[in-house]
């Protein structure tokens, strides 16, 4: 098997498909294969080590969604709970005037009519870039946008999850991030994940 992972990692290096990765294989708990190859900065030429802190972007979506799952587990939320019942900002309009009912199911399943990108308002961020704007700043401005569709009537991969997030933040008190903690990083025993690195020698970064 690790000649076959070998080739395949070697393969998309060399045609830079990626510039370098961290492999691990475990079976029955016992790991059979790992290996660090290529650049975790190719432009210093420093090669990529084990356990390298890494940024993460929409791997954080499944990792906000469980959080919500594990609060509605704990009878904290309902799929079927209005957003603007948590965020009352948060009244995105439809095309009648009218206010959209915006629930958490679809802001799970980016239902919701919401977009990935506003560039008639510049000001608000979807999450990789640096802003001063705390949550109800940033909504308020969204929820003046154009919504895409009637929620529930479409799909549409989009800035839902970071809606979701304020919602979970607003029911648990605090920072998302200390939900995030509560209920599954720290359950999972996955302390080396967070918002910021804590410790650059190890860990992975949670970006989004």
């Amino acid at each position: 098997m690790s000649y076959s992972v070998d080739r395949v990692i070697d393969d998309a290096i060399v045609q830079k498909s990626i510039v370098g990765a961290e492999i691990l294989v475990a079976k029955a708990g016992k790991v059979i294969y790992r290996r660090a190859a290529g650049h975790f900065d190719r432009e210093a030429d420093i090669a990529m080590p084990e356990n390298a802190i890494y940024r993460l972007a929409s791997v954080t979506k499944p990792i906000v969604a469980t959080t919500a799952l594990a609060m509605m587990d704990k009878g904290l939320l309902k799929l079927s709970d209005r957003v603007d019942s948590y965020l009352p900002y948060f009244q995105p309009r439809l095309d009648d005037g009218s206010i959209a009912e915006i629930t958490l199911h679809h802001l799970l399943t980016h239902t919701a009519g919401l977009a990935y990108g506003y560039p008639d308002d510049p000001a608000i961020t979807t999450g990789l870039g640096n802003t001063d704007l705390d949550h109800e700043a940033n909504l308020t401005r969204v929820a003046a946008q154009k919504l895409l569709f009637t929620p529930g009537t479409a799909r549409s991969y989009s800035f839902a999850i970071d809606v979701l997030g304020a919602v979970l933040a607003k029911v648990h008190g605090g920072m998302l991030e200390d939900a995030v903690r509560t209920y599954v990083t720290g359950p999972l025993g996955m302390s080396e994940t967070g918002f910021f690195v804590a410790d650059r020698a190890v860990g992975a970064g949670l970006c989004r």
